[in-house]
């Protein structure tokens, strides 16, 4: 049933359940209200309100065969620009509060959760509309701000452009994983369409089991500063820890792959992905190299007790 409601598919059984009828009326109501938010702010893109969005997605050298593929908009500097809309067709405040498109004040108003954002449209494995990311073009804090959870949303589930890369991940039997929205579009820009990221959280391991199900070998590509190499040790003993290969590519202190792609083109990328480095080296020369003894320790026992079995665990203790 769950894979089911993913996928759009209709089971064609009466359910007895009326909290499951409830839910299910609940999650096709934040689906159609998704639905209607994402053509809004796609066509917002193309209007006056959009222009500040443009001219950011131009300097960010974004093609416009890429913000049709990710359905790219913008949400609108009001406050009640999508309220305005999801109440002309008939949905109503509670409804859109649950979905997670509107806020609630202590004061019992109402209003748009985006406003003036670069939104990012996340897509189930069926490719429908179930949350968004928006992104400030400015100074504006947060710099990312997320769907909360929502009936049809669950935080750490999903993987942002997956729909988009699963059938070249079939072809290349590989996913980059990166870290940022604009990375994995600039990914595919350059060629790189088997690429996905992470939702502006840490990985969690729901995401990585979903990953190696699609792709045997997962390449990461995150930011080589010491956030992004402390990130790419985590995703990493993950993937391996479930039995998958995984290898870390090295990009240039202070460089995203964003950056990468545009300065170097796709001869700089090749060249970091010729020096990737195995999943396991790069965890033990990281631990070797920041870790006391003690930590080294605790690392290597959390490591080896977390693998999926004792195959995995025959394979890896000797190198640990």
């Amino acid at each position: 049933e769950r894979l089911a409601s993913e996928v759009g598919v209709d089971l064609g059984r009466a359910r007895s359940d009326p909290r499951a009828a409830a839910k299910k009326r609940e999650r096709d109501a934040c689906l159609a209200m998704h639905e209607l938010a994402d053509r809004y702010f796609r066509y917002l893109l193309g209007r006056d309100e959009g222009r500040a969005a443009r001219e950011y997605l131009e300097r960010r050298g974004v093609s416009a065969e890429m913000i049709e593929r990710f359905s790219l908009g913008v949400s609108p500097e009001g406050w009640q620009g999508l309220q305005t809309v999801l109440r002309r067709k008939g949905f109503d405040d509670d409804s859109a509060i649950i979905a997670g498109l509107l806020t609630q004040g202590k004061n019992g108003r109402t209003w748009d959760r985006f406003r003036g954002r670069l939104m990012f449209p996340i897509r189930d494995g069926g490719g429908r509309v179930i949350a968004f990311g928006g992104r400030t073009m400015g100074d504006g804090d947060p710099k990312y701000l997320n769907s909360a959870e929502t009936p049809i949303y669950t935080k750490g589930q999903h993987l942002y452009g997956l729909y988009e890369a699963r059938p070249a991940m079939a072809k290349s039997r590989r996913a980059l994983l990166a870290e940022g929205y604009l990375d994995v579009i600039t990914l595919h820009q350059f060629g790189y369409t088997d690429a996905c990221g992470v939702l502006g959280t840490a990985m969690t391991h729901e995401q990585a089991r979903r990953l190696t199900g699609l792709a045997p070998k997962v390449d990461l590509v995150f930011d080589g500063d010491p956030p992004g190499r402390k990130a790419a040790l985590r995703s990493a003993q993950m993937f391996l820890t479930l039995g998958g290969a995984c290898r870390v590519v090295p990009l240039p202190d202070g460089e995203d792959v964003d950056s990468l792609l545009h300065a170097a083109g796709r001869d700089g990328f090749e060249d970091c992905l010729a020096r990737a480095e195995d999943g396991l080296t790069f965890c033990l020369r990281l631990v070797r190299e920041a870790s006391s003894p003690k930590e080294i320790i605790t690392w290597a026992t959390d490591f080896l007790g977390g693998l999926a079995d004792d195959g995995l665990r025959a394979v890896f203790l000797p190198r640990v």
